[in-house]
């Protein structure tokens, strides 16, 4: 049992740091950690939950063009979690992946253009 809470520790150590790490580059602008801090969020991943912190993360790599941060906030756009359900928002985020080539994009904007073709006009 003593063995079981050490590695337990230990582990929850190496979790909060894995965090941290990933939190320390996303503040100094690397686009792709600041995704992964976005997914580690939305997920719960290694930190409690929060959406609202989620879309602030994915909003910087979004912003420079980061076409997995773009297809995630667009996903939380068109969810509504974390920001104003907003399926024109997720569209246009998608369709800015999509061209930065993210084929999952593509369908996803292909699909919405289906269900909403008022949208994609």
């Amino acid at each position: 049992m003593k063995y079981l809470f050490i590695v337990t520790l230990l582990l929850s150590s190496l979790y909060a740091n894995s965090f941290q790490g990933t939190l320390s580059k996303a503040k100094q602008g690397d686009i792709n950690a600041q995704n992964k801090v976005g997914e580690m969020y939305y997920m719960g991943n290694d930190v409690e939950q929060d959406f609202e912190k989620a879309a602030k993360w994915f909003k910087k790599a979004s912003n420079v063009g980061h076409a997995k941060a773009q297809i995630n906030l667009g996903l939380m756009f068109y969810k509504g979690e974390g920001v104003k359900k907003d399926k024109s928002q997720a569209y246009k985020l998608w369709l800015e992946s999509a061209n930065n080539g993210n084929t999952l994009a593509k369908k996803y904007v292909d699909g919405l253009c289906k269900q909403n073709p008022s949208i994609c006009k």
